[in-house]
Formats: C-alpha cells, structure tokens, sequence
C-alpha cells in the first residue's frame, strides 16, 4: 500500500509541474498577419493593437487594414506615422515585420527612447518651435549648423531602413552642434533577390549588448554596444545610452564603429515608422522575455510633424520644407497588452487545476485511510 500511495504523490507532484509551469513562463508571442481584419479597420482596433500604439503627425496621416495583391490583407501606412510598442524591454527579444515601401525615410527601430518622454530642443530651423524627436521627424542636424554627421529620422536608437539598392543602418548619436542629435548611416548590401517596392522581412534580434539584423533570411549585419549608462550633460531628462557601437558585417567584419551614441542603454522601444511616405506591413511578429519588460505610459502626447528640410549632401531623401503644422491625437492609448490578457485567460485553467490537484490529494488521503483500516481490522 506505501508503494502505491508513494505513487500517486508522485504523480500528483508531477501533474502539479506539468500543468502550472507553463502557465507562470516568461515569453510572450505576438503574430499578426491581418488577414482575418476586416478592410478598412485602424490598427489601433486590431491585434497588433494589442502591443502597439499608433501616433501620427498630421489629420491625413493613416494606417489601416486594405487588401494586398495576393487576396489577404495587410496595414497600409500613410503620411507621418510611428507605431510604437508599448512595452520597453528590457530582456531580450526577437521581432520582425514584412514592410513594402518605394522611398526612403520607412524604417524599424530599435533600443529608442518613448519620444514623448526625450528631449525637446528649440529648433530656430523651424520657426523656433520645440523639437519632439519623433520616429518620424526629421533630426535637423546639419541643417542647424552640425559638420560631423547626417541628418536623418528620429532621436535614437537603431534604425533598418529599406533603400533603393542597400539597406540602410542608421544610429543615431549624440553632437554637441545642431541640436545635439546625428545620425551616423551605413549602407549595406542588399541581400540577393532584394527589390524595392517588393517585400522585404526585417528582422531584429536584441540580445541587450548587441543586436544582429537580418533582411529576407539574409544576416546582414551586428551591433555591438558597450559602455552602458553614459549620460549626455545637456540633456533634459538625462537617460543612460551606450558610449560606443561597433558594427559588424555578417562574416564579422568590422564595418565602421560610432561613440557617444544616442542607442539607449535602459530599455529598448520598438518602432514602426513612416516620413511623409507611404508603406505597408504585414506579418509583424514579437518573441520576448515577459518577466522583467515594463510597459510605458500609455498616454502619449502628440506633437506637430514637420516636413523635412532641403536636401543635404549627407541626407538620405530630398525633402522640401513647409510652413503649415498639423497635429492629432494619438489614435490609440488604451490597449491591453497580450501578456494581461493571457493572464485573463489563464485564470479559469487555474482554477481547474487546483481543483484537479484538490481530487487527487483526496484521494490519496483516502487510500491512506482505507488502507489503515483494512490493516486493523486484519
């Protein structure tokens, strides 16, 4: 009798490991191919909706569900757009994104600050207003005096951004002219069978101190970062960045190194984002470590978006400036993210299985029972 209640503890034990670990796990997944959107629907109010939010710089900026050329569907992004994770992760992850676009000033970011919560910078370039590094705002470097560096998108972080024979590897970087953001760009080669306005699959993998890129299954490149928590004196708020990145070619080559970076060092916001341009995505999918990532606030301001300044001899578009500045609210600012709702979901099965665990235990209690009066009254 010993052997089969030792048994049935046994098996209990296990049934108990087997059934809650999973539950209490740290990844996540997110996969989102938008065929099962209907037409017409924002991004905010599908699944992607879930882990992302989207701001936009003027009225007609947009991004909703539309038919692609093969029957499903997929997100098409219009005008000036960021679509922002809500989480900053702060534990590595893997995230990927089918992007189509015939221009440049379309790219992915990574290892951001929530630009809602970066620096603002008087800007006299722009009729003086106060800067709000946007993905999608122009850093207006060198058009505010900077000699050391590109003009380009955003404020940090990393960016992958599909050009017209190469793929661009921006990162931004601190300067003590300009307005104190740069952009240093490398041009890497395109991987084989690469057409613009075709699908490209961007994919990003952060392991914190480096992140390695890859476009259409094709490793292209590694950022090595190190020298975490550096802090850039005139910065409002001051956040903690990465001094210095080395980049590498897939062969592990190096391709050139960057100091004083603007890739933060903190967290790491994941971006979508669109400059005047239009673009759509498709198959966004994103595998983290669910334990130590924080979500931001998700009250996000908007800001106007301007349009980016006359060309330079190191920027990577040709825009033209306006006077006129349109602002709109962010579309979404109150999803619930995936991880919550599993945990939703999760409780009934919880239930169930304490109940389960409950019947064995009784049981076993029973056997015990049974089994010592069977063995007085022999």
């Amino acid at each position: 009798m010993k052997k089969v209640v030792s048994i049935l503890v046994v098996l209990c034990i296990s049934f108990c490991i087997n059934n809650f670990s999973p539950l209490f796990t740290s990844a996540a997944d997110l996969t989102v191919n938008f065929d099962d959107e209907e037409e017409g629907t924002t991004i905010d109010e599908t699944k992607l909706g879930e882990e992302f939010i989207i701001t936009i710089g003027t009225p007609d900026s947009s991004a909703v569900v539309e038919k692609d050329s093969v029957g499903g569907n997929q997100i098409a992004l219009k005008g000036y757009t960021d679509i922002k994770s809500v989480t900053y992760f702060d534990t590595p992850y893997t995230f990927s994104v089918d992007l189509i676009s015939n221009a440049d000033n379309t790219a992915v970011f990574v290892k951001s600050v929530e630009p809602d919560e970066y620096i603002q910078v008087e800007n006299p370039k722009n009729q003086n207003v106060m800067q709000t590094f946007n993905y999608y705002e122009w850093d207006w470097y060198q058009e505010n005096g900077g000699t050391t560096g590109a003009s380009s998108i955003g404020g940090s972080g990393i960016y992958i951004m599909p050009s017209a024979n190469t793929i661009k590897l921006g990162l931004k970087i601190y300067q003590e002219d300009g307005l104190g953001v740069s952009t240093k760009i490398f041009d890497l080669p395109a991987p084989e069978g690469y057409k613009r306005g075709e699908k490209c699959t961007i994919k990003v993998e952060d392991a914190i101190t480096s992140v390695s890129i890859s476009v259409n299954g094709t490793a292209l490149a590694v950022v090595e970062l190190s020298e975490p928590g550096t802090e850039y004196k005139t910065d409002d708020p001051v956040y903690g960045f990465y001094k210095k990145a080395v980049v590498k070619n897939a062969a592990g080559e190096e391709l050139g190194t960057a100091e004083n970076t603007r890739i933060c060092s903190e967290y790491s916001q994941i971006a979508i984002t669109t400059r005047n341009v239009a673009c759509s995505i498709d198959n966004v999918s994103l595998h983290y470590e669910e334990a130590d990532a924080t979500e931001p606030p998700v009250n996000a301001t908007e800001t106007p978006a301007t349009e980016t300044p006359g060309k330079t001899e190191t920027s990577t578009t040709e825009p033209t400036k306006v006077t006129s500045k349109a602002t709109k609210d962010p579309i979404n600012t109150s999803k619930v993210s995936v991880s919550e709702q599993e945990k939703d979901n999760n409780t009934p099965i919880i239930i169930a299985i304490v109940a389960a665990c409950v019947v064995v235990a009784a049981g076993i209690v029973a056997a015990v029972i049974i089994a010592k009066k069977k063995k007085k009254s022999s």
